[in-house]
């Protein structure tokens, strides 16, 4: 039975385990600690199930194998006692693991390593320093394994000092510690700390392996330091991760990330053997650098040679329909998650709505959204979301209020997406409302974009006063944003005197940006203060700032062409360029 689960097949062993049962083949503690493995490995989605159903099922298996441990009389069976702690936490079943704890004969460092993993992969990172802590006081020392489970802890909690400060706690770290460490500063996007922090595991003279390379690949590819991708792609040719699969994927993010696509499209062509991450890999690279016909061609090409696409492929897929507005291409890639299963994931459904909002079909979005079964943060976030994109005000507010109905607690982008929505709408008192109740009743702290829809909604209504007012009180009026969006305002409403006070505001806090010099010379110009205008433009000279060159497309036989225009309106004829064809005309 570990076999056919460490060869990924998982149905295979439940087969083989109730033929045992049905032959009446002697069950022994071996035998149920293998397929209570079977049923932990199925929970953590180490074989591919897509379906919520599937992670129910290896839970239902499981508490099946637990009432043949008792039957069978095995209930202070250490070894048995710990797989079933495994199986229940690797399922999310932290109460049934935590009941068999407390009833345990007899207990092991393994089983308060299980604890601490269990919650560590729930977040729940203040349950698992008090198992360490119940660890210490009964006198089990913890090992390398106890370190990074609690590494873990913190950083899925998204306490990443906590996790630095436990690690150099430790007099001399495991390569597990280090990577795990690295990954969470990568994973929190705090790039520059992961690189000073290799930078040192390099001086202690730790090697890296290939999972230290492709952590780096990434924060490096997050800084986009092409040099130093490249000389971790160096390193990587003359160790023996030469031919790694899973570092050949890091590879063609990182040089996808970093602009140089045909370097990624080279690696990925010299794979022997390409696995679901390579593609994934290259078709988010293609995306990435807006090459989103090839990335549907990449898509295509896939499922030719064929390869079954995982919830990441049709998460990209249908981010390329959204962008090119292929609405007719995105019907075809849902029709194909549906026969697959994948509708109740959540991270499919929540792409799904983001391609039918931004092809402008917000009937198909909810449709899909009423239809999963599991919905999260992020789906509520998505659907409200679309219908702030597509000018749908009362129908986001609904949808918030039927959140915090059911349940589902908001974060800081659900309010971005409903106030942004309210903004759009006209809905001005209303957004205020929701805005004020973020922190007193639902405990997320305002930021600069919380605030700057407040502001645009203000400025939107012409409520300028209102919205220098709220400026004043803000925590971060010194952001650039702030003062755009209120001189935006300005320029509407003719209102001079702000848009005066907004234009100063951003010559100091962002001395290179042409736009306030522009808006506020439009809004003299506009009233025909002449003279104001002029002198605005002088002070934009004098400071030498230049103004981004606006761009028309037209449709052309072979695609687009773009047209640069200078100050004057004079269409730049030696500036004419060919672009990606397939869009509708525009001027920017």
């Amino acid at each position: 039975m570990g076999g056919l689960a460490d060869s990924d097949q998982v149905n295979e062993a439940f087969r083989l385990f109730r033929l045992m049962l049905r032959n009446r083949i002697h069950v022994d503690s071996v035998s149920l600690s293998s397929v209570l493995g079977v049923c932990s490995r199925g929970g953590c989605g180490e074989f591919g199930l897509h379906d919520s159903n599937d992670v129910l099922s290896s839970d239902v298996h499981g508490q099946q194998v637990h009432c043949l441990t008792i039957k069978h009389g095995f209930e202070s069976d250490l070894h048995l006692n710990n797989s079933l702690l495994d199986m229940y936490a690797k399922n999310g079943n932290m109460d049934s693991a935590e009941m068999i704890f407390v009833n345990m004969p007899e207990v092991s460092v393994v089983s308060w390593n299980v604890m601490i993993a269990g919650y560590g992969q729930k977040s729940q990172s203040s349950k698992a320093i008090e198992y360490l802590q119940r660890m210490q006081y009964h006198g089990f020392e913890p090992d390398e394994i106890t370190y990074v489970n609690m590494l873990v802890a913190c950083i899925k909690s998204g306490d990443i000092e906590a996790g630095r400060q436990m690690f150099d706690g430790m007099s001399s770290p495991s390569l597990s510690s280090w990577n795990t460490i690295l990954s969470g500063y990568s994973q929190n996007e705090n790039h520059k700390e992961a690189v000073k922090l290799f930078r040192e595991m390099q001086f202690r003279s730790v090697h890296p392996d290939r999972t230290t390379l492709a952590i780096i690949l990434s924060s490096l590819a997050g800084m986009m330091l092409l040099e130093g991708g490249r000389q971790v792609h160096a390193v990587s040719q003359k160790a023996v991760f030469r031919t790694d699969i899973y570092l050949a994927s890091g590879l063609i993010g990182m040089y996808s990330k970093c602009g140089k696509v045909e370097m990624a499209k080279r690696i990925f062509d010299r794979i022997a053997e390409l696995d679901i991450v390579c593609w994934n890999s290259m078709m988010a690279g293609l995306s990435l650098n807006s090459l989103d016909k090839e990335a549907f061609t990449f898509f295509k090409k896939m499922r030719e040679k064929g390869m079954f696409p995982s919830q990441f492929s049709y998460a990209t897929v249908l981010s390329c329909c959204a962008k090119l507005s292929s609405l007719s291409q995105g019907r075809q890639v849902h029709s194909q998650i549906a026969r697959e299963g994948y509708m109740n994931d959540a991270f499919v459904g929540s792409a799904l709505i983001d391609m039918y909002s931004k092809c402008g079909d917000v009937d198909a979005a909810r449709w899909v959204f009423d239809m999963m079964l599991g919905k999260n943060t992020v789906t509520w976030n998505e659907m409200i979301h679309g219908y702030a994109q597509n000018g749908c005000g009362d129908e986001a507010v609904l949808l918030y209020e039927d959140m915090i109905g059911s349940g589902e607690k908001p974060d800081g982008i659900t309010f971005v997406a409903v106030l942004t929505a309210c903004s759009h709408s006209g809905l001005v008192d209303t957004g205020i409302k929701i805005f004020n109740s973020m922190q007193q009743e639902h405990g997320v702290e305002p930021l600069v974009d919380h605030y700057t829809c407040i502001i645009d909604s203000l400025g939107r209504a012409g409520r300028l006063h209102e919205a220098e007012v709220l400026i004043d009180k803000m925590p971060c009026k010194y952001d650039p944003i702030i003062w755009e969006v209120l001189l935006s305002s300005c320029r509407v409403y003719a209102d001079v005197s702000l848009a005066r006070r907004a234009a100063e505001e951003l010559f100091h806090l962002d001395p290179q940006n042409s736009a306030p010099y522009v808006l506020l010379a439009n809004i003299y110009s506009s009233l025909g203060r002449w003279d104001d205008a002029k002198a605005v433009r002088e002070l934009m000279s004098y400071n030498q700032v230049v103004k981004d060159p606006g761009y028309s497309w037209i449709e052309h036989k072979n695609g687009m062409q773009a047209f640069m225009v200078d100050d004057n309106g004079r269409m730049v004829d030696d500036e004419v360029v060919v672009v990606n064809d397939g869009m509708s005309c525009s001027s920017g």
